[in-house]
């Protein structure tokens, strides 16, 4: 049964080291530079951060030196001291979304494929008419 499917991939699942897309300060610091047109020192992102929550500087530089060395971030070459992301949001998602649901399908197989296929049922039938027609046309603009 679908229940059973769910419990046997959450069960291994705890024991496998699965690839997380970002941890909570990461997200933090990409939305920021994200919801920025241009690049921004890292000044810039620490007083931003710190409208909500109170890091020190240090710390928030640590998550931007890593979000670089991880190809997440890039210093701009013009102004290296400025950072900015590589992706949109969504291109971001996308990838990691993939390297997630690839990792799955590689470490269970035909398992993992059951339960996203049940998820997706499961969803609205307007949202998978939506993603379908998405779909169709990454395809189309692919080869084209």
């Amino acid at each position: 049964t679908v229940s059973t499917l769910h419990d046997v991939v959450a069960r291994k699942m705890s024991f496998t080291r699965t690839p997380r897309m970002l941890g909570e300060l990461e997200h933090r610091v990409m939305t920021i530079l994200w919801s920025h047109r241009e690049p921004m020192t890292a000044g810039a992102v620490v007083r931003e951060f710190q409208r909500t929550r109170q890091l020190a500087y240090t710390t928030i530089l640590t998550v931007v030196n890593r979000l670089v060395a991880k190809g997440v971030l890039t210093r701009t070459p013009a102004q290296p001291h400025r950072y900015a992301p590589r992706s949109t949001p969504e291109q971001f998602f996308r990838t990691a979304a993939g390297s997630f649901l690839g990792h799955l399908r590689k470490a269970y197989g035909p398992l993992a494929i059951a339960c996203f296929v049940t998820e997706v049922a499961q969803s609205d039938r307007k949202d998978i008419q939506r993603l379908l027609r998405q779909l169709r046309r990454s395809k189309r603009q692919g080869a084209a």
